[in-house]
């Protein structure tokens, strides 16, 4: 059963108010530690499109995932059977990543901060395979990685060349270097699958970024006709009704 209200012209429409607090009660764990960790951001990046925003936080969150795999590397290095190989190679990555954290807190954008963390987790795992004496490096998990990354940190087409090098250091270069049976056909099936992760991430962004546009036209076309429908009653000297 429909109800009718009358409504003054130009009189405001009740809104309802939330309780102080209750929104910060509501939000979820993982969201409460991706707002604390705007601390790390320039005022510019706080101030950026809500999607550019959490795309920073995720940033930070990798750079520190990152300079905690190279400590803990670092207190297995007594143990390794490369120290002197790999020790430098720890310290460089871990220079990078934290290089890249003071960017994001300097800089406007977090462009270079991505493309830092990429090359320089590009760069660490080709160094490392090429090496390490053990022949199976090149199709280690942690390879998967640079194409899901370098989609989302910089973008669908400088992800593509750089996980266009990563295939083909680990699809032919690498296999050259080792003569052990065996690292052809686990190198390719490696290979194909970078390239195959770089693809699914490409066709998740797309997506992501077409509901994205689409939900904001259809804001515009919300905000848009509440507009008309204010000025109407604020232009009329008529009583309005409204059917809820």
């Amino acid at each position: 059963m429909s109800s009718t209200s009358t409504i003054e012209a130009g009189q405001a429409l009740p809104e309802t108010t939330r309780p102080r607090g209750q929104r910060r009660w509501h939000q979820k764990p993982g969201g409460w530690l991706l707002t604390r960790l705007d601390v790390f951001l320039s005022e510019p990046l706080r101030r950026a499109a809500p999607e550019d925003v959490d795309r920073c936080r995720l940033l930070v969150c990798i750079a520190f995932v990152l300079m905690l795999l190279d400590v803990v590397s670092l207190l297995f290095l007594p143990i390794s059977s490369q120290p002197w190989i790999l020790g430098p190679v720890v310290l460089f990555s871990l220079l990078m990543n934290a290089i890249a954290l003071v960017l994001l807190r300097h800089r406007p954008s977090h462009a270079l901060s991505g493309l830092l963390i990429c090359a320089t987790i590009t760069a660490t795992f080709v160094f490392t395979s090429f090496a390490s004496t053990n022949p199976y490096t090149a199709s280690h998990a942690a390879l998967m990685l640079i194409p899901a990354m370098s989609v989302y940190l910089v973008g669908a087409r400088p992800g593509l060349l750089i996980t266009a090098l990563v295939a083909l250091f680990v699809g032919i270069l690498h296999p050259l270097h080792f003569t052990t049976p065996g690292v052809w056909m686990a190198d390719t099936f490696a290979a194909l699958c970078v390239l195959g992760i770089w693809a699914v991430s490409w066709l998740h962004t797309s997506a992501r970024n077409q509901a994205h546009a689409a939900r904001e036209q259809a804001l515009r076309t919300l905000r848009e006709s509440e507009r008309k429908l204010h000025s109407l009653i604020e232009n009329t000297d008529d009583l309005v009704c409204s059917l809820d």
